[in-house]
């Protein structure tokens, strides 16, 4: 076997291996912060005064509803994106099918990390939602009239309907609409052809940010997040959907000419020092450029 190909080999393992682990933490985590934290809720407590939280439970937007959007919509835009080199003939199909696959591993191994930004502060955090007081149904026999600081014991709904009741902060619902959202623009912006007009692209990912702005409001107006838990999902998505963009290499070869463009897509590869040409159909970047 030669050089590059043990090289490319080594890659794909390590990389493999790292999206494993991903998965597996990702999968894992809820069950892992647990056993952290297995006591989170024993020392709680809250002010059954306080207005924050005396709003009243309404239905809204659910985990997998949501999860279900994001991936029937990103899965079909990727498609297309990388599937308009094959048509135009500047990729072939082994090609383009190793590019969906790269792009579409990237967004996973991502969205695997973005799950585990949000679990871990959750447990960490013990922040009722702003409907906590419903949920809670205390019961305060014996509690004395101008006492106001109550045990999360006191408690008369289910330890799972709690523990969803005090992990406010942050938003995930925020942090996936928004990551989904800024991946997108940057996804869409990277592959629209030159020739484009730029309102159309704009219109697309005004379309991208409106839709997770809408997610986020509908989290404050259903009573399930307040102001500051949202805010913290949106940077978490805005700093993944960038990091996404980066390692799928979508703010690559701004600069290079559009010949070179199409080589590239076609596997090729630019040395640093001498601007020469090599293929090399399994780099990381390969294909990723914008078409003329």
């Amino acid at each position: 076997m030669s050089a590059f190909n043990m090289k490319t080999v080594t890659h794909a393992v390590v990389n493999f291996c790292m999206f494993a682990v991903s998965v597996a933490l990702a999968w894992k985590m809820d069950e892992i912060m647990k056993h952290v934290y297995p006591n989170r809720l024993d020392d709680a407590v809250f002010d059954i005064q306080d207005p924050n939280i005396l709003y009243s439970y309404k239905n809204s937007i659910s985990w997998s509803n949501l999860l279900d959007a994001v991936v029937f919509i990103t899965i079909p835009i990727l498609v297309i994106g990388e599937g308009s080199y094959f048509v135009t003939g500047k990729r072939s199909l082994l090609s383009t099918i190793y590019a969906f696959c790269q792009m579409l591993g990237t967004h996973l191994f991502v969205s695997c990390w973005l799950r585990i930004s949000v679990v871990v502060p959750k447990a960490m955090v013990v922040k009722p939602r702003p409907h906590f007081l419903e949920t809670c149904n205390p019961d305060l026999t014996g509690i004395p009239p101008d006492q106001r600081i109550i045990p999360f014991d006191r408690c008369t709904n289910t330890f799972k309907k709690m523990a969803d009741a005090s992990d406010s902060w942050p938003s995930g619902h925020a942090a996936l609409a928004f990551f989904a959202a800024v991946y997108l623009m940057i996804y869409i912006k990277a592959r629209m052809p030159r020739k484009t007009p730029v309102l159309l692209t704009a219109l697309i990912q005004v379309i991208c940010i409106s839709a997770a702005y809408i997610v986020c409001m509908t989290r404050i107006a259903d009573n399930r997040h307040f102001f500051d838990d949202v805010l913290m999902g949106v940077v978490i998505g805005v700093v993944l959907g960038v990091w996404a963009g980066h390692l799928s290499c979508l703010f690559d070869y701004d600069d290079v000419s559009s010949d070179t463009k199409t080589k590239i897509a076609n596997g090729a590869s630019i040395h640093s020092n001498t601007g020469a040409m090599t293929t090399i159909p399994s780099k990381q970047c390969n294909g990723a450029v914008k078409m003329d």
